[in-house]
């Protein structure tokens, strides 16, 4: 897999602002480079913006990265969707039982 770095003192949309700035993906690699893979920095439970770098990654990986490294990615983004969806449920969820509480 393509080896890519994150300058981790940079915020998310500094780095974002600043990806967007590069023309050519090796500059970009060669000003970003970490000692972990893109999914499994993605994966760390500490890595902030997950699906905003998520997003990033595919673009940078879909250039030269194998099929296989691509539906695994694509499967990563499947899962922080639907933990995000099914986040977005739960509050919902229990700001329709707090109201409903509160009118009784």
């Amino acid at each position: 897999m393509s080896e890519f770095l994150l300058n981790t003192s940079l915020s998310s949309s500094d780095f974002i602002r600043q990806v967007r700035l590069k023309n050519n993906i090796s500059d970009l690699k060669a000003s970003y480079r970490l000692n972990v893979s893109l999914s499994e920095y993605i994966q760390m439970e500490s890595a902030p913006h997950k699906l905003a770098l998520l997003k990033l990654s595919k673009l940078l990986l879909a250039i030269e990265c194998s099929p296989k490294e691509l539906i695994h990615l694509q499967s990563i983004v499947i899962r922080e969707r639907a933990l995000q969806m099914n986040n977005i449920s739960k509050m919902v969820i229990e700001k329709k039982k707090a109201s409903n509480d509160d009118r009784q």
